[in-house]
């Protein structure tokens, strides 16, 4: 047996082009969660970049002194982002993403190497890629094969007809191994 979360809920984020972070979610939204979706293409790196800095924080940046703040004595000062996904700095859970898109990215190549680059400083990170309907959705399939340890995809042409099915379909031994780190 082994526990997804430690505190019951789930981060959810949404995507187009452009991704972003939503309300989390527990069992009593089962059946209730809603969203408005924005349309109009589908990138995968931006959402998967908003994930990264949620669960490890910002990379760390230059906050400049400027001009009148050099002037005056100050300092540029290095700053790394908060883990707002983690409870403390020694949280060492694995990173499930379970990442369900219905196209395949306008970005193809951007968008392959950026979450290769994603997945090999990431070890403890698993994508479960959910591909649903008929595109060929051929850089998550190139996802899992460049990093068979790390990710795992499924192509479902229509997710209301698998019902209870499509559980065992999703949490394969590769996905319990992965999560039982």
């Amino acid at each position: 047996s082994f526990f997804f979360d430690d505190d019951g809920d789930i981060d959810m984020f949404a995507f187009n082009r452009i991704g972003r972070q939503l309300p989390s979610a527990d069992q009593n939204d089962y059946g209730n969660y809603k969203f408005s979706p924005n349309y109009g293409g589908t990138s995968y790196s931006d959402v998967l970049s908003k994930v990264d800095d949620y669960y490890y924080g910002q990379e760390e940046i230059t906050q400049k002194a400027g001009f009148f703040g050099k002037m005056f004595g100050k300092k540029d000062v290095i700053v790394k982002g908060e883990a707002e996904g983690r409870s403390d700095s020694s949280d060492n859970h694995p990173v499930y993403i379970f990442f369900l898109t219905d196209g395949e990215t306008w970005e193809g190549n951007k968008d392959l190497d950026f979450i290769n680059k994603l997945l090999g400083k990431r070890k403890d990170v698993f994508i479960q890629m959910i591909g649903v309907g008929s595109d060929n959705f051929d850089v998550l399939r190139q996802v899992e094969s460049n990093n068979e340890s790390q990710a795992a995809f499924l192509n479902i042409k229509d997710l209301g007809s698998e019902g209870d099915a499509l559980l065992g379909k999703i949490i394969t031994d590769k996905v319990r191994k992965a999560i039982q780190k």
